[in-house]
């Protein structure tokens, strides 16, 4: 199918932003603004009850629950009543743990769900992306290995010294262990 680039002689990327260049100066091609009808203002008072019901309600009383639970933690941390307390901390720092993960588990799940679709409507269709994917994958791969293989390198490197380090000590440690055992019996 052959792309149109010009819509009624009008280049297509002109309508970008919804203003046509040729309305702002030929009176005949204007667009005049109506009024909504009875019904649409109907249907967008709908929508926005249902908003306001459905979407912003529920985000509002979440958020207000959260800040509450900060403002609980750091009242609790600051100002412990008892020891007993710290029971009560730690509770409240799970739950609100687990509302901030919570938001990250269904997106991560809905993110695979719609990969595994679009893998499946490609296969469907004919298309191989898998191949695409291999091979980024792979890339990804040997990037890992070169990442883990300097990882090993420069970790032995650092960790060298404070080894050598330590060992002496232990040795100077058992050594005068050793002498101190030796000259008690003596």
């Amino acid at each position: 199918m052959k792309r149109r680039w010009r819509v009624n002689g009008i280049p297509m990327w002109y309508n970008l932003f919804g203003v046509n260049p040729m309305s702002l100066t030929d009176p005949e091609i204007r667009i005049t603004q109506t009024n909504p009808s009875p019904l649409q203002e109907e249907r967008a008072k709908a929508i926005s009850r249902f908003n306001r019901l459905f979407i912003y309600t529920p985000i509002v009383i979440l958020s207000l629950i959260s800040l509450a639970l900060v403002i609980t933690l750091l009242y609790f941390v600051f100002n412990p009543p008892s020891s007993d307390a710290y029971a009560t901390i730690s509770g409240i720092a799970d739950a609100i743990v687990i509302m901030g993960v919570f938001p990250l588990i269904i997106t991560t799940g809905a993110l695979l769900v719609i990969i595994f679709s679009i893998y499946v409507r490609g296969r469907r269709r004919g298309f191989a992306p898998v191949r695409g994917t291999q091979r980024f994958l792979w890339r990804v791969d040997w990037a890992l290995s070169d990442v883990r293989q300097i990882t090993g390198q420069v970790a032995d490197q650092i960790a060298r010294p404070f080894i050598s380090i330590h060992a002496f000590s232990a040795y100077l440690r058992g050594f005068f262990h050793q002498l101190v055992r030796l000259l008690k019996r003596s």
